[in-house]
């Protein structure tokens, strides 16, 4: 996190050194996660920094470990992880590749967005659904109210 922070103030090389420390600590504590991640931060900075082998050096594993350790807990998804493959190939002029992995970006990322949009729409459905209960249980409220009020007056 030091290192994303680092990154937007703009001091590169302070933000590199973090996102090594951040690497080593979690192979350290075996946090395949943070591994993860951290390969991930190490890619995008090496393709901001136009680094065609580091980029795809740390592509490469990220993806390699996101295979084994994607949890929901993750910060990108495995669309992300095609992104930074497809970059990293275009700029090594590697186009049969980056075309490969553009094709999985956007595969990925529309199975992604379909899911979020179901998870939505169910979600919506049963808040609407929630709605229609309540009525119900308001309208037998006062039905039970008009009939002991009938029954009062007989």
């Amino acid at each position: 996190m030091l290192g994303e922070i680092y990154l937007k103030k703009g001091e590169r090389e302070l933000a590199k050194q973090y996102y090594y420390a951040g690497l080593q600590s979690a192979l350290y504590n075996n946090g395949s996660s943070y591994v993860c991640w951290s390969n991930f931060a190490l890619c995008k900075y090496y393709l901001e920094e136009q680094h065609k082998d580091s980029s795809l050096y740390y592509a490469k594993k990220t993806y390699e470990i996101y295979l084994v350790s994607a949890t929901p807990t993750n910060i990108f998804t495995i669309g992300d992880v095609y992104q930074n493959l497809f970059k990293s190939y275009q700029l090594r002029n590697q186009f049969d590749s980056a075309y490969k992995y553009q094709g999985l970006t956007l595969v990925a990322n529309d199975s992604i967005n379909k899911n979020r949009i179901k998870s939505l729409a169910d979600f919506q459905n049963a808040g609407f659904k929630e709605q229609i209960r309540l009525k119900d249980v308001e309208k037998e409220k006062l039905e039970y109210q008009v009939n002991i009020r009938m029954y009062a007056m007989l």
